[in-house]
């Protein structure tokens, strides 16, 4: 198992198909919450806060779970503490899967959908991320800013196609809770820069 801390509120954790075997768990039953997976990541959890200083300090944790093909799985764990966040989760939301970090506990559901949305400080960042897409994103994508952050949302039909651009992304943004509500929040609060085909759009400036 792999960990990077990617900041202060996000962290990432790679499994292998061994890291899976080791804990006799399927790819299958993360998305369950089954036993087995609540104590994989009660463990993951421990390393985080042992190797990256990664400490949960009772916020609301947002978990997000992406399978790279039948090997890896992509496991994102994020404080949900600012303004923007907290709008995308929402108190209703039960594909949210937001809890409580202190019960140490994991949500019901996770998203294995093809919308993944990713904000990043600067343009300057999303044109370096587009540029490195555009040979091998093919699907759908957007791009708005909202609370002076610029927001990525790319859809693919394929969820391994989709999984790949995703590694991309998070070398340079942040991931957020990635569903149509999501995505109607930035309609409602933010502003709509490009439509379509954002990726291919914003590589041609670098």
């Amino acid at each position: 198992m792999k960990i990077e801390k990617i900041s202060d509120t996000q962290v990432k954790f790679i499994l292998s198909k061994d890291d899976l075997a080791e804990h006799n768990i399927k790819i299958t039953e993360l998305a369950y919450g089954s036993e087995k997976a609540h104590r994989l990541f009660q463990e993951m959890m421990r390393q985080a806060n042992e190797e990256c200083d990664f400490k949960a300090d009772n916020t609301p944790l947002m978990v997000e779970a992406m399978a790279i093909g039948t090997s890896h799985v992509v496991i994102v764990v994020t404080k949900i503490l600012n303004e923007i966040e907290n709008g995308f989760l929402g108190r209703n939301c039960p594909a949210a899967g937001g809890y409580k970090a202190n019960e140490l506990d994991l949500p019901t559901t996770y998203e294995f959908n093809n919308l993944a949305i990713f904000s990043f400080d600067s343009l300057d960042d999303v044109v370096l991320v587009a540029k490195r897409l555009q040979d091998i994103f093919m699907g759908q994508s957007r791009l708005y800013k909202c609370d002076k952050r610029y927001f990525f949302v790319v859809q693919e039909e394929l969820d391994y196609a989709l999984a790949e651009a995703e590694l991309t992304l998070h070398e340079y943004g942040t991931r957020h809770i990635s569903n149509d509500l999501s995505e109607t929040y930035l309609v409602e609060h933010g502003e709509l820069m490009i439509a379509q085909q954002a990726v291919e759009k914003l590589s041609w400036y670098l």
